[in-house]
């Protein structure tokens, strides 16, 4: 299940939480982060935290330059 989405960087990447939906607490239970490149595709990549795919996206857009 896809949870909050956050746009980062400069060239239209988002971040994404996917994880499971727990049943007795109706919160999702965050297992990694995806990045979502601008044309909607899911990047194959998963992240253990949000820091690590905002460094990712980072990356990505520097080496573009």
């Amino acid at each position: 299940m896809i949870g909050n989405a956050f746009a980062w960087g400069n060239t239209g990447f988002s971040i994404v939480e996917e994880g499971d939906l727990d049943a007795a607490t109706l919160s999702l239970k965050i297992h990694h982060y995806r990045v979502v490149n601008r044309k909607g595709d899911m990047l194959p990549e998963k992240f253990a935290d949000i820091e690590s795919a905002r460094a990712f996206i980072e990356q990505q857009e520097a080496a573009k330059k």
